[in-house]
C-alpha cells in the first residue's frame, strides 16, 4: 500500500540546510506502527528532488508535496500526471491545497475560490479511475492572529469547496484547518511561535542563519503537531479503517 502526499510547501519534505523548517508531511511517517522499520529514499519516477519515500514494510508514504505550488500548478506542472502510472488500487492520496490558490499576485498559482473545486476534482477523478481512495484535507492554519489575539481559519473559502465536495461525493476528509485553527486558539499567540519559523539570529545555520520570522511555514515542533493531528482525524474517520490500523 502506498500513500501519496500532494500539496504545498506547509507539508514539503526538506533536507538539513533548511533545518528547523519541516513539513508535515516529512514527519508522518512517525505516527505509523512500522516507524521503527522506516527506510528514506527519493520517490520513484519523480522529476523533482524535493520528493522523498518513507519505506515501512507493509506502507510507503511518497510525499511528492513541493513548495510554491496550487492545486493548479501542480497538475499544469505534470506532477499529478506523475503519480498515476504508481497510483494502485487500494492506495491512498491526501490531497490539501489552499494557501497558493489563494496568491492573487502570482497568477501562475492563483485558483480563484469558485474555480478550485475545477482542479479538486481531477485528484479526485484520478484516484477513481485507479480505484485508490482521495481523501481531501483542509489547509493547515497560517500564523494569523490579530490584535485581539484570535485565529481565524485559514483561507476558509477553499476549506468550505473541499468540506461540501465530500459531502457530495462521499468522500473522506480531515479537517486540519479548523483542528490547527483552535489548537492555535488554545495555546495563544506567544506560544504559537514555537510551531512556525520564528528564529534568532545565530540559532540555527544554514538557510535560517540570519534569524526568521515567519507565519507560514512550520518548523519541526508545528510539523509533528499537526502531523499527529492529521493521524488522529484518520483513526476517527470509519471509512478510513484500514489505514488507521496502520496508525500507532
Amino acid at each position: 500500500m502506498k500513500v501519496f502526499l500532494v500539496s504545498d510547501s506547509t507539508v514539503q519534505s526538506y533536507d538539513g540546510y533548511y533545518y528547523p523548517q519541516t513539513g508535515w508531511g516529512q514527519v508522518f511517517w512517525e505516527y505509523f506502527k512500522e516507524r521503527e522499520k522506516m527506510k528514506e529514499t527519493v520517490c520513484e519516477a519523480c522529476t523533482y528532488p524535493q520528493s522523498r519515500a518513507y519505506i515501512m514494510p507493509s506502507v510507503t508514504i511518497e510525499n511528492r508535496a513541493i513548495g510554491g505550488r496550487s492545486s493548479r500548478s501542480f497538475i499544469e506542472e505534470g506532477k499529478l500526471k506523475e503519480i498515476e502510472p504508481v497510483l494502485s488500487c487500494g492506495d491512498y492520496m491526501l490531497v490539501q491545497f489552499g494557501h497558493n490558490d489563494a496568491t492573487i499576485q502570482r497568477p501562475e498559482r492563483y485558483v480563484p475560490a469558485e474555480d478550485f473545486h475545477i482542479y479538486i476534482q481531477q485528484y479526485i477523478d484520478i484516484c477513481r479511475e485507479k480505484s485508490a481512495e482521495c481523501i481531501l484535507v483542509t489547509p493547515v492554519a497560517r500564523r494569523n492572529c490579530d490584535n485581539t489575539e484570535v485565529f481565524k481559519i485559514s483561507f476558509d473559502e477553499y476549506r468550505q469547496v473541499m468540506l461540501k465536495m465530500a459531502e457530495e461525493q462521499d468522500l473522506p476528509v480531515l479537517d486540519l484547518g479548523r483542528l490547527s485553527t483552535d489548537y492555535l486558539n488554545k495555546i495563544g499567540n506567544e506560544k504559537s511561535k514555537e510551531l512556525y519559523l520564528h528564529t534568532k539570529k545565530g540559532q540555527y545555520k544554514g538557510a535560517y542563519e540570519e534569524g526568521a520570522e515567519d507565519n507560514t511555514h512550520l518548523s519541526i515542533n508545528g510539523a509533528r503537531i499537526y502531523a499527529e493531528m492529521a493521524a488522529e482525524l484518520i483513526k476517527e474517520n470509519k471509512r478510513l479503517k484500514k489505514l488507521a490500523e496502520m496508525l500507532k
